[in-house]
């Protein structure tokens, strides 16, 4: 991976330093010499409230709000595989050391003989294999094509029988806020869903990557997952679970994840780029009076700048930077984005935007 080679200046300002529980009550069984009671009239008048009572219990109620959960088309068992990675592990400490290790995890049909999934640890890997319907027979599969940066993968098989009954499907262009999503994955022969709801698109670095990127993060009650299991609704692919911590899922994102396999389908993906300046915010008003900046607070300092002989050097240190790819900054380093929100500036640099590629600024 590379950084953005060029930048294209436009001015800056510059200055600036539960069940019923089974238990049984201890005690004698006693019995009683009772006399035979005569019947009340209220005898009969208890057991038809009794009856009605328990009628009623039997009517179905629907409660107000109370939905059923949506699992989507029933295609998905067509769409969704499960893939298991042999790999050498390797000892960071004694790499001489090697042990075999086996990662289960998930994959879906994306193409004409393509699965896609994550990257992770498929590094080193011996041995890929694929199965569908979760369970029965398991076929060898191979890398086309991998970004570990990017944390994406494709897969194939050359065995036409793998490939029989499989339905691609198409990833979402756009993700809406508060999305009905579901995730889905194979588990002991069935496939299993689970409800998910919305919390927030953050920008972060990658699980195997250091370069920002966008991430969608949801809550749920799954366990278990953060392994490619994808993320649908609607016959569409939203993204695939990359992490999760308690209940929180980090998702990529599909408009991400599309934008990538587009670019590569027509040989223009040059990898994720990421911006090699350190910048710092500036919520401090003193430094926007001292850098001589009229108006509102606003942009970022610049705090350092790589040297680099191979490009012309466009920013120096304690510039402000005010505007990135025709985004305004604010004084915390955030744009807002007409799709997501409020999001780092970092994000600007994967935003429709490959490695090598000019942002103005």
């Amino acid at each position: 991976m590379k950084p953005l080679a060029e930048f294209e200046s436009s001015p800056v300002v510059r200055s600036i330093p539960e069940g019923e529980e089974s238990r049984s009550v201890t005690g004698m069984n006693r019995r009683f010499a009772t006399r035979p009671r005569q019947p009340r009239a209220t005898d009969f008048i208890l057991l038809p409230v009794l009856l009605i009572g328990l009628l009623l219990a039997c009517v179905p109620v629907s409660v107000k709000g109370a939905q059923p959960l949506d699992s989507g088309p029933p295609e998905w068992e067509q769409s969704i595989v499960s893939i298991e990675l042999t790999r050498k592990d390797f000892d960071l400490m004694q790499p001489w050391f090697s042990r075999v290790q086996r990662v289960a995890k998930s994959g879906v049909v994306v193409g004409q003989r393509e699965i896609l999934t994550t990257a992770d640890n498929l590094s080193n890997h011996t041995l890929i294999r694929v199965q569908k319907s979760g369970r029965g027979r398991w076929w060898n599969a191979s890398v086309v094509w991998v970004d570990y940066h990017a944390n994406l993968a494709v897969l194939t098989a050359p065995d036409d029988t793998l490939w029989e009954g499989l339905r691609p499907v198409a990833l979402a262009d756009r993700i809406p806020q508060g999305g009905a999503w579901q995730i889905a994955r194979w588990r002991d022969g069935n496939l299993e869903t689970r409800r998910t709801e919305f919390s927030q698109f953050v920008v972060g670095e990658g699980n195997i990557s250091f370069a920002p990127h966008l991430h969608l993060e949801i809550s749920t009650e799954i366990s278990g997952v953060g392994s490619s299991e994808p993320l649908v609704a609607g016959g569409l692919v939203f993204g695939l679970v990359t992490s999760q911590s308690g209940n929180v899922c980090r998702v990529l994102p599909a408009p991400f994840i599309r934008g990538i396999l587009e670019s590569r389908a027509q040989d223009e993906y040059g990898g994720l780029g990421f911006f090699d300046f350190t910048w710092q915010p500036s919520e401090n008003p003193d430094v926007h009076d001292y850098l001589g900046l009229e108006g509102e607070p606003r942009g970022v300092v610049v705090i350092h700048v790589p040297r680099s002989e191979d490009r012309e050097r466009v920013l120096e240190r304690l510039d402000l930077l005010l505007e990135v790819g025709g985004f305004p900054v604010d004084v915390q380093g955030y744009y807002r984005d007409p799709d997501y929100g409020h999001l780092s500036i970092e994000n600007l640099a994967t935003r429709s935007h490959w490695a090598g590629q000019t942002i103005p600024i």
